[in-house]
């Protein structure tokens, strides 16, 4: 069912009958079940943005349509809305409401077209943007989405839900993971940090630890991994992370410290433990490496049996 609020909202829209799960925007349109008060809102605006007060055709074509829509007669909507539309190519909200019918038929391609054209008649609306951004990644289009999610992140935020602000950023800095160019998904990642857009810090340390690991710059790397740990010590592959680190750094009685603290955890880690043996070597603790190395032999040969 199409939805129609006051300001800014975004509705997540899934298409059922074909593989496509897209985000829609709640299309921007006031109306109330009462001819006379559509009529009213129209004619309050219609200096400004839609139909003359004359165009009484028009009137008739678009209240028809919106019936239309209120009992899914989708096709028949669709066409007394493009007879209002031919008076004024420039009417937002007849773009709107054809995208929503066009979505409803499955038509992705001709709902595409009037969200685009609202694009053009909107383009500082974040809910527009971000919608066309999530279809085209939905799509594969990475380079369209890119374009889309930072264009809505141009836009005033202060009056957007941060829980959709968060969720374009996190989308945004994936695919920018997902184009190999790691330095715009670390600012983005800060960005949701610093404005504080999530619940789960930890999540994006460990994703900006993973990103510097990377890229050799290891210092950065262990300072994030270390606030990782700080607020979810239960996260079991962080102990990793962080061996690696100090190893990488020549801090060996840490990184044989981390390693021991995840072979409590799960001791049947071969991998960990002959890294462990690999450490003990390192700093002549040779009788610690043995056992190490001669335990992960013993659980790779009962693996094998």
């Amino acid at each position: 069912m199409p939805i129609f609020p006051d300001g800014v909202k975004i509705l997540r829209y899934s298409m059922l009958k074909t593989k496509y799960i897209v985000l829609l925007l709640s299309f921007v349109c006031i109306f109330t079940l009462g001819s006379e008060k559509v009529l009213a809102e129209f004619r309050k605006r219609s200096k400004i943005d839609f139909l003359s007060r004359n165009e009484t055709k028009v009137y008739a074509n678009f209240c028809t349509g919106y019936y239309l829509m209120l009992e899914h007669r989708w096709e028949e909507a669709i066409e007394s809305f493009k007879k209002a539309l031919e008076s004024n190519q420039h009417a937002e909200k007849i773009h709107n409401l054809l995208a929503t019918c066009y979505f409803q038929l499955d038509k992705k391609d001709e709902a595409l077209f009037h969200i685009e054209e609202v694009a053009q008649l909107k383009p500082d609306d974040f809910g527009i943007h971000y919608t066309l951004g999530s279809i085209y990644a939905s799509e594969g289009e990475g380079e369209k989405a890119v374009y889309e999610y930072e264009r809505a992140g141009g836009c005033a935020l202060e009056d957007i839900d941060k829980v959709f602000v968060a969720d374009m950023l996190h989308r945004l800095a994936n695919l920018y993971l997902k184009n190999g160019d790691l330095e715009k998904a670390t600012s983005t990642y800060k960005k949701i940090l610093d404005a504080k857009l999530t619940n789960e810090p930890a999540g994006i340390h460990l994703k900006l630890g993973q990103i510097y690991l990377e890229r050799k710059r290891v210092e950065e790397a262990l300072k994030e991994f270390v606030k990782v740990k700080e607020s979810d010590s239960d996260l079991e592959s962080i102990s990793f992370y962080l061996a690696v680190c100090y190893e990488e750094l020549k801090d060996y009685d840490n990184a044989i410290a981390e390693l021991k603290t995840f072979i409590e955890r799960h001791p049947e880690a071969w991998f960990m433990r002959i890294s462990l043996s690999n450490i003990c070597e390192k700093v002549r603790h040779f009788e610690m490496a043995e056992f190490e190395r001669e335990k992960a032999f013993e659980i790779l040969k009962e693996n094998v049996g």
